[in-house]
């Protein structure tokens, strides 16, 4: 079995347990405020045998440390590695004994060799501390090969062509609560963008990058497909450990669309070199809700004017509202800001619009029209802009 092992450089100490398995044990930097300083712990267990015992049975007693409480674990997720092995996450939090910080996150792999198990348990830290221990965990665990014909994730193209290329979208609208307690309707413009070795992306690559030096930066926003029998077969990223999810999902071509299960898909056209808009778009996202107690609000705006001699200017602002009722006393907070208004000079072709500042700062923003015919609605930056004008505006 091979793995990346956590960089000694780091801070990490590495120990064999026995002959089942290796540590690797990482002492932080003491805190003026605490009397101790935190720790982190990784385990690495060479694959067994169940012998008969079902995988998840073995994974779930794995998962049971004294030191943690045995309630239900804050979050589980099951799926397959590259390898197609089956593979399980299970995160546990967060009192260990003492009363100290404990958080612990399992991973376990049903390989063909056996049952590979690993964990990454962190006692004493803060949540500042275990966004970095979490991702020297998560890079081991995807440079995991468990067998000798095994392969580390990377979701890159292959040779071959699997059927499909360029970008599609649809709309997606419906309601879903939100932080305040209450209900917000949303609509957003999904995207599909697919290359033709059989990998494929949620998001436009920003910056004019191509999709394999995207997905190599960005793995969750990508994935793998292939088509079957009239059918689109995806197995996305999932989390930073490397769990893909299989779907499937009837496909159909119309014209240049494509139909996935009940939803058309529509074919982003690419905007021509040299491309001139001319116009406003806002983008207008607002949330709110009250519960017993409490209410809250949260609004922003974004505006960007977009002139056929191909210059630029951007405004918006946001604010928030809060109250709080408390033994019969009530507290209310309202605050926001302005974005100071920049301008300069733009530039669009294919899916990529180009804002150089009149203060010499460059941004390179996604962009696409979701109707090919229409610039009403543009998509920037996974974000809908509405057209703000009644005129259709002018494309040249």
């Amino acid at each position: 079995m091979r793995f990346a092992a956590p960089a000694a450089a780091s801070g990490w100490a590495r120990s064999a347990t026995d002959a089942t398995g290796l540590t690797f044990r990482k002492d932080l930097p003491p805190r003026p405020d605490a009397r101790s300083r935190g720790a982190a712990l990784i385990g690495v267990f060479a694959p067994r045998p169940l012998r008969g015992t079902p995988f998840a049975e073995a994974f779930g007693a794995f998962t049971r440390l004294e030191a943690l409480p045995d309630g239900r674990p804050l979050q589980t997720r099951a799926g397959v590695t590259v390898n197609r092995h089956p593979v399980a996450w299970v995160q546990r939090c967060c009192r260990a004994r003492n009363r100290v910080y404990a958080e612990a996150h399992f991973i376990g792999i049903d390989s063909p060799r056996g049952a590979v198990f690993l964990m990454l348990v962190m006692i004493g830290t803060r949540a500042e501390d275990t966004a970095p221990l979490e991702a020297e965990f998560a890079a081991l665990v995807r440079s995991l090969r468990p067998g000798p014909g095994d392969r580390v994730l990377d979701v890159a193209p292959a040779s071959g062509d699997a059927g499909l290329e360029g970008a599609f979208t649809t709309l997606n609208t419906g309601l879903r609560p939100n932080a305040f307690g209450g209900m917000d309707f949303f609509s957003e413009n999904e995207v599909l963008v697919f290359d033709r070795g059989g990998i494929y992306a949620t998001a436009v690559p920003p910056g004019g990058r191509d999709l394999a030096a995207f997905c190599r930066e960005r793995p969750r926003d990508c994935g793998f497909y292939r088509l079957s029998a009239g059918s689109l077969v995806t197995e996305k990223v999932m989390n930073d450990y490397g769990m893909l999810e299989r779907a499937e999902q009837p496909l159909a071509r119309v014209g240049a669309d494509l139909t996935l299960g009940k939803e058309r898909w529509r074919r982003v056209v690419p905007f021509p070199a040299g491309t001139r808009l001319d116009g406003s778009w806002r983008y207008l996202f607002a949330s709110s809700g009250q519960g017993a107690f409490s209410s809250g609000s949260v609004a922003v705006e974004r505006v960007l004017t977009l002139a056929a001699d191909g210059t630029f200017m951007r405004s918006g602002f946001s604010g928030f509202s809060g109250s709080n009722e408390t033994g019969g006393t009530r507290t209310g907070i309202v605050t926001g800001s302005r974005r100071p208004a920049t301008s300069g000079r733009y530039r669009i072709e294919g899916m990529q619009l180009v804002l150089d500042a009149g203060d010499g700062t460059r941004e390179t923003l996604s962009v696409f029209r979701p109707d090919p015919g229409s610039d009403r609605l543009l998509v920037i930056d996974g974000d809908n802009y509405l057209r703000r004008d009644a005129a259709p505006g002018a494309t040249r």
